[in-house]
């Protein structure tokens, strides 16, 4: 039986990683949706290869949102007329490092891109002239120098920004998209309970992050959507702990705010627990009348776009609950074998309004989708 059960599990899995990818189509289709909204040229860069080899290359966001070009340097240029995307010339040197590039002199640079046209890194400046005599408007990202720099080329040119032409097309989610939002917040979730079931006294905080995020990486998450955060005892209250290096004692409670990152797309979600079921003291349980109203309301404010489960022990109210654990003794009834916690999810019949921007950083404490 539980052969067949876990059969049925990983099945479940490559059906969700398989109906979730975003297709190639999908992705022309948002450039050209954004193209019918341009008044002039949009000019976007692409995140360049980092210096540091302990930070790993991670596409910009806009530009992986409207491409879902992986290799860094790139350069994408979009008017209402075409669409161009430019590469950096190879470096042979450097891909025995990092791995072989695409170079735009391939053949294939245009099927395997998905661009009508690839042209070298070399010519945007030139291209860039020649569509500015038909461009009144040019959009770049706001703060990002390199595109202020070739707009120095358009002085009189009016200004447009892009990253808010490119936000209204990320607020409403595809069924792929929502799709990667479901699985991400669902191996959370499941993340979530096995760093509960290992939280005990004598763990360190580093042990329980180790738990948590193997489990995301195991079910085919690439990334962390944002360092893991296991706060424990003092560490509990501070906002952005991320050092993890302390020894969980008794009696303390410990917060886990860790989320998975699946193909681009986020989850965040932040609970507290105490570090044994016995430590809880009353006055943690006193507040939980404070606490469950809070919780309520929040829900009540939008109750199409999610829902939560019943039994969550801790529920984090902006303001209150990092310092606040709720003792719920059903969810520990939870953690026994066989049982089940439900996870917070996305009704398909809604469209989903994200709450991050089209950027690596979020614009409100409960952001679901990095892109």
């Amino acid at each position: 039986m539980r052969l067949v059960r876990l059969s049925v599990l990983l099945c479940a899995l490559l059906v969700t990683s398989l109906s979730a990818a975003i297709t190639p189509a999908e992705y022309q289709a948002r450039r050209a949706e954004l193209r019918k909204s341009l008044d002039g040229v949009m000019v976007l860069f692409g995140a360049d290869e980092p210096d540091d080899m302990h930070a790993s290359f991670f596409q910009e966001s806009n530009f992986l949102y409207l491409s879902g070009w992986r290799e860094p340097g790139a350069i994408m240029m979009l008017t209402p007329q075409t669409e161009i995307l430019f590469l950096p010339a190879r470096d042979l040197r450097a891909e025995l490092y990092t791995g072989p590039k695409l170079g735009a002199d391939n053949p294939d640079a245009p099927k395997q891109t998905n661009f009508d046209r690839v042209m070298p890194k070399s010519a945007i400046e030139s291209a860039f002239l020649k569509v500015l005599e038909t461009s009144p408007r040019v959009y770049t990202v706001p703060g990002d120098s390199r595109g202020q720099k070739l707009k120095s080329l358009a002085i009189f040119h009016d200004e447009g920004d892009a990253a808010q032409a490119i936000a209204r097309l990320r607020m409403v989610k595809s069924a792929a998209e929502i799709d990667l939002i479901t699985k991400a917040t669902d191996v959370t979730v499941t993340a979530h309970l096995a760093g509960w079931k290992k939280t005990s006294p004598g763990v360190w905080e580093y042990e329980v992050a180790a738990v948590m995020t193997n489990v995301y990486f195991e079910r085919g998450c690439e990334r962390n959507a944002y360092p893991p955060i296991i706060g424990s005892g003092p560490n509990s209250v501070i906002l952005h702990y991320m050092t993890n290096h302390r020894r969980i004692d008794a009696g303390e409670v410990v917060v886990a705010d860790v989320g998975a990152e699946c193909s681009g797309y986020a989850t965040d979600v932040t609970r507290t627990v105490p570090a044994a079921v016995p430590s809880v003291t009353k006055s943690s349980a006193s507040s939980m009348p404070l606490v469950v109203p809070e919780k309520k309301s929040c829900l009540s404010r939008d109750t199409r776009a999610c829902t939560l489960p019943d039994s969550v022990l801790f529920t984090i109210v902006v303001g209150l609950a990092m310092a606040v654990p709720i003792n719920v003794p059903s969810l520990f009834q939870s953690l026994r074998p066989g049982a089940t916690e439900t996870s917070n999810t996305v009704k398909n019949s809604v469209p989903l309004k994200s709450t991050r921007s089209l950027g690596e950083d979020p614009v409100g404490p409960n952001a679901i989708s990095r892109i």
